[in-house]
C-alpha cells in the first residue's frame, strides 16, 4: 500500500482495529518522543515558560516531601525531653524555628502540585489541540480508497482517545514518574547513610518486587485489555455503520443480522473485561501484601533498636514518614503503570493513523496551475488506467484499460455504464489516480501541478453532480444547469 507498507504500519484495511495487530511492532520510546515534539509548540514562548516553571514547582513539590520528616525529627527530639513537671524544662528551647519550617514544608507540599498542575493545564490544551488539528488535516490528505475502507465508527474512537494521550502521557512521566523516581534514590540513600543497612536493603528489595510483580502482572492484564479495545472500536463500528446505512439495512430486513453482529461484539468485550478486572483484583491483592509487609518488618526492627537504645522515639517516627512518603506514591504505580500502558497503545494506535501514506499527492516543487478562462481549453484522457483492491492480499479488480478521448471546450460528454463515472470526474482532480497510471492533459499535465490549486481552477458542475444524492438528483441537474 503505496510507500508506507515498508513499515508494517499501514498495511491492515481496518481501522476499527485500531492496527492492533501492527502495534506490537512499533516503538514505545519512537511514540513517546513523538509526544515529547508537543510540549514545544513553535512561536508559542509563554507556553515554554509555563512548562519550565511547571518542571520547577514539579522539584519543588518532591523537594519539601523529602524535607519535611526532618523538622518532625527534631521537633519530637525536643519535645520528648520534657514532661509537665520536668525541671530540665525551662532549660530547653521550644523549638520555634523547627514547627515554622514544618508549617511551611506542609503548606508548599500541597501548594507545589497544584501550581504544577495550574501551569501545565495550558500546555495540555495546547497539544490536544494540536493533535486533534493535524489528525484531522492528515485524515483529509488521504486518498479517495482510505475514506472508502474506513470504519466510522473505529476511526474515530481512535482520534477520540488519541487526542488527549499525548499530553496524559507527558504528564504520566514527567510530573508522577519522575518525582516518584528522585523521591526513591533520595530515600534509600538516606536510609544507607543515617540508619543501619538492612534498612536499606529491606526498602530497595521490597520496591523491586513490587515494580517487577506490577510489571509481569499488569502485562498480563494488557493482554486483556487490549482484545477490549478491539472490541470496544468493532461494536462501536457496527453500530454506526448500521445506522448509517439504515436504508440498506431495513431493505434487505437485516436488522436481526446487525443486532446479532453487535451483540456478539458486545459479549466478547464483556468477557475480556471480566478477565481484566480479575486480574487487576489480583494486581491489587499482591502490592498491598509487599508493602504492607515490608512497612510492619521495618517499624519492628526499628522498634528493636529504640528499645536497646540504638535509635530514639524520633528516629522511629521520621522513618516512619519516610517510607509512608515513599509507599503511597508506590500504591499508585500499579495504576500508573496500566495507564501509561493503555496511553501508550493509544498513542502508538494514533500515530499509526498518522503513519498512512498520503497516495496522491503534489511533485515536488509542483508548479501551479495556470488556466486562463478567455482561452479554450480541452480535456485530454490518454492511455488511461485504473484499478482497485476489493480485499487486502487479492488481485487488483480493472475497471478502465488504455483508455484515450478529448474534450473539447463547450462539449458535453456523457459517460454510461454501471459503474466507473464519477471516476472519469475523481481523475481530473487527483483524488484517485496517480502519475504511473494515467495521464491526464488540459494544455497542460495535471499530474505535474499542485493538486489545491487544480481544485481552485476546475470548478466543474459534473463534481458537484456526482456527489448529489439520489433524492435530489433531478432538482439540482436542473439547478446547476440552468
Amino acid at each position: 500500500m503505496g510507500k508506507g507498507s515498508k513499515d508494517g504500519l499501514t498495511d491492515k484495511n481496518n481501522i476499527g482495529g485500531l492496527y492492533m495487530d501492527k502495534i506490537n511492532n512499533f516503538s514505545h520510546m519512537k511514540t513517546y518522543l513523538y509526544a515529547l515534539r508537543y510540549l514545544w509548540p513553535p512561536n508559542k514562548p509563554r507556553l515554554w515558560f509555563e512548562f519550565l516553571l511547571s518542571l520547577v514547582f514539579m522539584i519543588a513539590a518532591s523537594a519539601s516531601d523529602l524535607y519535611g520528616p526532618i523538622p518532625m525529627q527534631r521537633i519530637i527530639t525536643v519535645m520528648s525531653g520534657t514532661t509537665p513537671n520536668s525541671s530540665e524544662k525551662e532549660s530547653i528551647s521550644f523549638p520555634t524555628m523547627d514547627f515554622i519550617a514544618f508549617g511551611l514544608v506542609t503548606f508548599s507540599s500541597g501548594l507545589f502540585p497544584n501550581l504544577r498542575d495550574l501551569l501545565f493545564a495550558a500546555v495540555s490544551v495546547e497539544t490536544e489541540c494540536s493533535v486533534c488539528t493535524e489528525t484531522f488535516h492528515h485524515l483529509q490528505q488521504l486518498s479517495l480508497s482510505f475514506h472508502l475502507r474506513r470504519e466510522t465508527g473505529g476511526l474515530l474512537r481512535a482520534v477520540s482517545r488519541g487526542a488527549g494521550t499525548n499530553s496524559s502521557l507527558i504528564k504520566s512521566t514527567i510530573f508522577i514518574l519522575l518525582p516518584m523516581f528522585i523521591k526513591f534514590v533520595a530515600i534509600t540513600i538516606i536510609f544507607a547513610v543515617r540508619f543501619q543497612w538492612y534498612f536499606f536493603v529491606i526498602i530497595f528489595f521490597s520496591v523491586l518486587t513490587y515494580i517487577i510483580c506490577t510489571i509481569g502482572i499488569t502485562k498480563w492484564r494488557d493482554t486483556y485489555r487490549r482484545i477490549m479495545n478491539e472490541k470496544d472500536n468493532e461494536k462501536n463500528t457496527r453500530m454506526i455503520d448500521a445506522l448509517l446505512n439504515y436504508e440498506t439495512v431495513r431493505y434487505f430486513n437485516a436488522e436481526k443480522h446487525e443486532e446479532d453482529r453487535y451483540n456478539m461484539s458486545t459479549r466478547e468485550y464483556s468477557e475480556a473485561e471480566l478477565k481484566a478486572l480479575y486480574v487487576y483484583g489480583l494486581t491489587s491483592v499482591v502490592q498491598s501484601c509487599i508493602l504492607s509487609f515490608s512497612t510492619f518488618l521495618i517499624i519492628l526492627l526499628a522498634g528493636y533498636e529504640v528499645y536497646f537504645g540504638v535509635l530514639t522515639v524520633a528516629d522511629l517516627v521520621m522513618m516512619y514518614q519516610y517510607i509512608q512518603s515513599l509507599y503511597q506514591p508506590l500504591d499508585q504505580l500499579g495504576k500508573l503503570y496500566r495507564d501509561l500502558r493503555q496511553q501508550i497503545l493509544d498513542a502508538e494506535a494514533m500515530l499509526c493513523l498518522l503513519k498512512e501514506p498520503i497516495e496522491v499527492d503534489d511533485k515536488e516543487n509542483a508548479p501551479p496551475f495556470n488556466l486562463n478562462p478567455a482561452e479554450k481549453t480541452e480535456i485530454e484522457f490518454r492511455n488511461v488506467l485504473f484499478d482497485f483492491h476489493t480485499k487486502e492480499n487479492k488481485p487488483k479488480v480493472p475497471l478502465i484499460k488504455n483508455l484515450s478521448f478529448k474534450i473539447k471546450s463547450g462539449d458535453r460528454l456523457a459517460i454510461v455504464g454501471p459503474s466507473g463515472k464519477s471516476t472519469f470526474i475523481l481523475s481530473v482532480f487527483k483524488k484517485s489516480v496517480k502519475e504511473k497510471n494515467t495521464s491526464l492533459e488540459t494544455y497542460q499535465n495535471i499530474i505535474s501541478n499542485r493538486i489545491k490549486v487544480v481544485y481552485g481552477e476546475f470548478v466543474t458542475r459534473m463534481l458537484e453532480l456526482s456527489v448529489t444524492t439520489k433524492k435530489y438528483f433531478i432538482y439540482n441537474a436542473i439547478k446547476y444547469y440552468i
